[in-house]
């Protein structure tokens, strides 16, 4: 099974690779999903940076990185994330996230 990570990563940080590390014991394959948001004040970091304390922090393992820039709908961003990996369940501490993939948890 494929596990779907979604997050900001604004920054990464220990309670992230926790999580990550406990997903990639558990599924065959860990999706990390990086949000791409316009807003500079609360999302401090750029992409490439996250990568880097990402892939550095976790090293080699049953993981992949995807992003996806802000969408105008919750319904096209839960398309857009479809259309860039497949995945079998949705794990996430985040409410709005855990309604926009209802059908996968």
């Amino acid at each position: 099974m494929i596990a779907l990570f979604v997050m900001r990563a604004q920054p990464f940080h220990k309670g992230h690779m926790k999580a990550i590390k406990n997903l990639m014991k558990k599924y065959n394959k860990v999706v990390i999903c990086l949000a791409v948001a316009k807003d500079k004040k609360h999302n401090p970091f750029p992409l490439s940076l996250r990568k880097k304390m990402i892939i550095k922090s976790l090293g080699k393992g049953n993981y992949s990185i995807i992003s996806l820039k802000d969408q105008p709908s919750d319904k096209s961003w839960v398309k857009n994330i479809e259309k860039k990996s497949r995945f079998d369940v949705v794990v996430s501490g985040n409410p709005w996230t855990r309604k926009c993939f209802s059908k996968f948890t």
